[in-house]
């Protein structure tokens, strides 16, 4: 069932440079396609911080995703708030822009 709810998806990868303020340089990203499973998160009683203010949770083979990127979903943006890192799948939660 759940080969048929993959996707792709953008990840937007920024440099790692700093600015003259010492702050991370938004400019030009580096773009990727990953293919992602993306279910929206409904839960509403939540005793893990992690989950708080997510809106999304995808499912991904890729290992270089880091809650430094953000995720494109058709035309929404996506915060990466935590992620969950196993053997097979990485599950990525994320939080609309």
């Amino acid at each position: 069932m759940i080969n048929r709810e993959w996707q792709d998806v953008q990840v937007l990868t920024y440099s790692d440079d700093l600015d003259e303020y010492g702050q991370k340089r938004q400019g030009t990203p580096t773009v990727r396609i990953v293919e992602m499973v993306c279910k929206i998160y409904s839960q509403s009683n939540v005793d893990d911080p992690r989950y708080v203010d997510v809106d999304v949770i995808g499912l991904t083979k890729d290992k270089d995703i880091t809650d430094e990127n953000v995720i494109i979903i058709g035309d929404e943006k996506f915060n990466i708030k935590y992620v969950i890192p196993s053997s097979r799948l990485y599950q990525i939660l994320m939080q609309r822009i």
